[in-house]
């Protein structure tokens, strides 16, 4: 924590939050990438300017995550904050990128000091199921069939003692072979 302010004397600042990027969508359980682009358009330098990354629309929402900057009058500077999921989430998360969520640097005009993003973390499919033969089956055929279910779509791989031996995609109706 900050125990002080910082004032400006005899200069002006002006903090601005110029780019967040946010995948559409990301993976549950796998590292986001957040990334900002901040710039100090004052006349003032800035040290230990904070860009906090928030669950929510406003910083008064659990904080995901934070990045620091040390910015001269006028320049602009990136960083990148790899934010990793919850396992069990689904659904859409709504990410704020807020420059000095502290308000530890007086400045008149806060309105471009944040950008939000809406992330999509869709549901994991659902593995892929063997039918046919049954399990538990010993077969001692050269060639053999191997039948399933899974979602539409889904690429199906199958191995024989860890030996790679097909792979297709299930059909419409949710059938491999």
């Amino acid at each position: 924590n900050r125990l002080s302010r910082v004032f400006a004397v005899g200069g002006l600042m002006d903090i601005r939050l110029d780019a967040f990027d946010a995948p559409e969508t990301g993976l549950v359980g796998t590292s986001v990438p957040l990334g900002v682009t901040v710039r100090n358009a004052g006349t003032i330098g800035l040290r230990g300017l904070e860009v906090g990354f928030f669950d929510g629309t406003t910083e008064a929402a659990p904080r995901l995550g934070r990045i620091g900057f040390d910015l001269s009058p006028g320049q602009t500077a990136s960083g990148t904050f790899g934010f990793v999921s919850p396992g069990s989430f689904t659904g859409t998360l709504t990410v704020a990128a807020v420059a000095d969520p502290l308000r530890f640097f007086p400045e008149p005009n806060r309105a471009d000091n944040r950008l939000t993003r809406t992330i999509t973390f869709p549901a994991a499919p659902m593995p892929p199921v063997i039918t046919s033969p049954a399990s538990g089956t010993c077969r001692y055929d050269t060639t053999l069939t191997v039948c399933g279910t899974a979602e539409a779509g889904t690429l199906v791989r199958l191995y024989n003692n860890g030996l790679y031996v097909w792979e297709g995609t299930a059909t419409s109706g949710g059938a491999f072979s």
